[in-house]
């Protein structure tokens, strides 16, 4: 029951003897949405998405935090909103004129950090982070200031102190920051089964594409340079996806190149 902030609040008011408290959440808020283009207009403000990871938590300089299990009965962060699009994808709006700091876990997938600083509309400056990998479980540091943000820092031997740290793939200013969509990929195939010859192309109409990536199990990816001849009974699904100039990243596509055949039972 500790764990809810609600509870937490509750008792941070009895203890200060401040006044009476609800049981019903302050201003902080989270949000479930499916797509960042549904958020809508707003004041400028310091958006925060983090994508590859199932802890990622906010502080700010009063010591409150939306870690509900810090176990420091503190109030939710005032004015910071949450979204979760999906189970390992945290988006955080911020507002721009105050200092906080992000809590973020690795976790067994690659980590992937964008940072952008406008409106719902309008970006006038951004950082992103792709593939961080580190070992599971290693933490990382994130300030974001009124003047935007400090660099990405990593505590590799967990003693406390975030003494690693973690260049960014790419920092944009300018027109070049307004460029939020991500290359469109598109596979295709011909020929016999045993030797499908599968072709990869990949348009971005902005900062234009900057690396195409295939695989045929899902895991292991290479860059994508020419087509290529796979035997489908032996690799059935290509997957690929690309990165622009921006580090603007694109969705997996997956393509099959042949089904699996289910013989029929014959009874005895």
């Amino acid at each position: 029951m500790t764990a809810n902030p609600a509870v937490q609040r509750c008792i941070l008011v009895a203890l200060q003897g401040s006044g009476s408290c609800s049981l019903q959440p302050p201003q902080q808020s989270v949000v479930i949405t499916s797509s960042v283009q549904d958020l809508p207009e707003s004041l400028p403000a310091n958006y925060l998405e983090i994508i590859g990871t199932d802890r990622a938590t906010i502080s700010d300089v009063n010591g409150n935090t939306t870690d509900t299990l810090s176990g420091t009965l503190s109030l939710p962060v005032p004015e910071v909103t949450l979204y979760r699009q999906v189970e390992i994808s945290f988006l955080f709006i911020l507002p721009s004129d105050q200092i906080y700091t992000a809590t973020i876990n690795i976790d067994t997938n690659p980590l992937i950090i964008n940072y952008r600083r406008g409106n719902a509309n309008t970006t006038t400056a951004a950082t992103r982070y792709l593939d961080i990998n580190f070992a599971s479980g290693t933490q990382l540091q994130l300030r974001i200031t009124p003047q935007g943000i400090e660099p990405l820092r990593a505590d590799t031997d967990s003693d406390g102190t975030f003494e690693t740290g973690v260049p960014p793939t790419v920092e944009v200013t300018g027109a070049a920051t307004n460029d939020l969509d991500a290359p469109m990929v598109a596979i295709s195939a011909a020929g016999p089964l045993a030797a499908k010859m599968v072709t990869i192309t990949a348009a971005d109409s902005g900062a234009g594409v900057k690396q195409l990536l295939y695989s045929l199990d899902g895991m292991a990816f290479q860059l994508y340079t020419a087509p290529f001849v796979v035997d489908a009974t032996q690799m059935p699904v290509v997957y690929a996806f690309a990165d622009d100039n921006v580090a603007n990243r694109s969705s997996l596509v997956t393509w099959r190149l042949a089904w699996p055949i289910y013989l029929p039972l014959t009874a005895r």
